[in-house]
């Protein structure tokens, strides 16, 4: 008999389909800043941190494998999307600043100057020339 069908005939489960806190309805993926630490998981109903292999009697089995880590990477997404939003933001600010300095600048006809006591005089270079 293959392993695969004795699996079948003896009701094996895998890791993955066994009931435990990584298929349950309350299993989060919390996020970390960290590359080298794996990411944290959590119970949203008790509220404490659990391991993917544990199981407690409000277990319920309503995910999917892999539900999880796609709300995980939803958060994610929409963390990246904020973030670029906000640099969009500084990136318009900045051309906006720089536009108002070249535009302050065009009215000295290409002559640098320097402000000296609240007055705009030549610097010493054009005063030569």
């Amino acid at each position: 008999m293959r392993l695969v069908s004795k699996h079948a005939q003896v009701g094996y489960q895998t890791p993955g389909e066994r009931p435990g806190c990584r298929n349950c309805a309350h299993f989060e993926v919390t996020r970390h800043d960290s590359p080298v630490i794996a990411p944290r998981t959590a119970c949203t109903l008790h509220d404490l941190e659990v391991t993917s292999g544990g199981i407690c009697n409000s277990h319920k089995l309503q995910r999917k494998a892999g539900e999880a880590e796609l709300a995980f990477l939803a958060r994610q997404r929409n963390l990246l999307e904020h973030q670029a939003a906000d640099l969009r933001d500084v990136v318009q600010a900045m051309k906006e600043q720089t536009q108002r300095a070249r535009q302050s600048l065009a009215g000295f006809d290409g002559r640098t100057h320097a402000i000296s006591r609240g007055r705009v005089v030549p610097q010493a270079r054009e005063r030569r020339a």
